[in-house]
């Protein structure tokens, strides 16, 4: 599952809707960027491979914390009821897929 990321102080929200509306034009689910789409794989279940490198980037999963009637998703979290998608560093001259390219359960990519 996935949102739209909007910060937080202590974290980000996942929202249905793009934050900033008016700069953004509409994109397809394979066109999402990390910066700003974040993708959570619920379930305490630990992904096959939680770290792997792409060029310079470092790419993986890491415990998370998801509040599903708020949205509210807090990397850590006191009681971690999943995993988010990270990418270090965030890169601004590329942007990098919100969507990971191995799968968590299987590492197909």
């Amino acid at each position: 599952m996935g949102g739209y990321r909007s910060p937080a102080r202590n974290g980000e929200y996942l929202v249905h809707e793009q934050p900033d509306v008016e700069s953004q034009r509409a994109r397809p689910l394979g066109e999402r960027y990390h910066k700003e789409y974040a993708v959570f794989w619920p379930g305490r279940d630990e992904p096959l491979d939680t770290k792997w490198r792409e060029g310079g980037n470092t790419m993986g999963w890491v415990d998370a914390q998801l509040e599903p009637t708020s949205g509210s998703l807090e990397v850590g979290g006191a009681v971690p009821n999943g995993w988010v998608y990270k990418i270090e560093p965030e890169d601004a001259t590329e942007s990098p897929s919100a969507f990971p390219d191995k799968c968590p359960c299987c590492g197909a990519d």
